[in-house]
């Protein structure tokens, strides 16, 4: 299993020298039986920061701070399919989906999810529309709603994220 994370190293991940490392260990994985994998989660990802910056994902629009990601937003499982999934299909060839078949997160938060979650205008907007009032004046007075209000806006969050994360990542592997 090959690890990721913290920035420092070289090959840098996703040049050409680490894809042609990659794919002399996944041959070595072929001759021996085995599936290789990789972390991909954490600032020091390649993917982190470069995802914010993609034109499929800008979350700056959304009022999220620069270099930051969030996987409730619109876009950000394409932003992700398009800096990680397709260049390591693209490059590691027959390998895909033989011999390297896993990649994971090893995070309990995923951005989005934080405990120190950004209520963006864009999900203030999607809860109002979805649930039907406003999260914000809610709060101003909640007396025995606040159960409700938390449960709904967990709800409004987890809905994004499946949206516009992980069903977009699912698709694409089925394709």
């Amino acid at each position: 299993l090959m690890f990721y994370g913290g920035g420092a190293g070289s090959p840098r991940p996703f040049s050409a020298e680490w894809f042609e490392l990659v794919r002399w260990l996944l041959a070595e994985c072929d001759r021996r039986d085995m599936t290789l994998g990789l972390c991909l989660w954490g600032s020091g990802c390649p993917w982190y920061g470069e995802a914010s910056k993609s034109k499929l994902y800008s979350g700056k629009e959304f009022g999220v701070p620069p270099g930051a990601f969030d996987i409730t937003l619109p876009n950000s499982g394409a932003a992700f399919i398009d800096r990680v999934l397709k260049p390591l299909k693209e490059n590691l060839g027959e390998w895909y989906g033989k011999r390297f078949k896993i990649w994971f997160t090893d995070e309990e938060h995923f951005p989005g999810f934080d405990v120190d979650f950004k209520e963006t205008k864009f999900f203030l907007d999607e809860f109002r529309r979805r649930k039907g009032y406003d999260l914000n004046e809610a709060r101003k007075n909640p007396a025995d709603l606040e159960p409700k209000i938390r449960i709904d806006a967990c709800d409004v969050r987890l809905s994004l994220a499946e949206e516009n994360w992980f069903k977009p990542i699912h698709d694409w592997h089925q394709a």
